[in-house]
């Protein structure tokens, strides 16, 4: 599988820094069970959404390498170990 372009992961980890970006994207992410994460219809729109919220164009190739990967990391909101780790990506 391909990578996703650093220079995006720089700019998405910039804006995260913004209390107020980053308080969106925690209610955003706050409901997303497992099975939603499993799910490539709601991870695409999940990323869409996240996308307006930090005002990130993605393009359709970078979405999808995107869903790809959260789809194979197979994460589980209820473990806050794998929580924390994910978060540790983008602080």
């Amino acid at each position: 599988m391909e990578t996703v372009d650093p220079a995006l992961i720089r700019r998405i980890k910039l804006k995260m820094q913004q209390p107020a970006r980053k308080q969106q994207v925690k209610s955003l992410l706050l409901n997303l069970t497992r099975a939603d994460l499993q799910s490539h219809v709601k991870v695409k729109q999940t990323i869409a959404a996240l996308s307006h919220i930090l005002a990130e164009p993605i393009k359709p190739a970078e979405a999808e390498k995107l869903a790809q990967w959260i789809i194979a990391k197979r994460i589980n909101p209820a473990n806050k170990l794998q929580l924390l780790r994910l978060w540790s990506l983008f602080a």
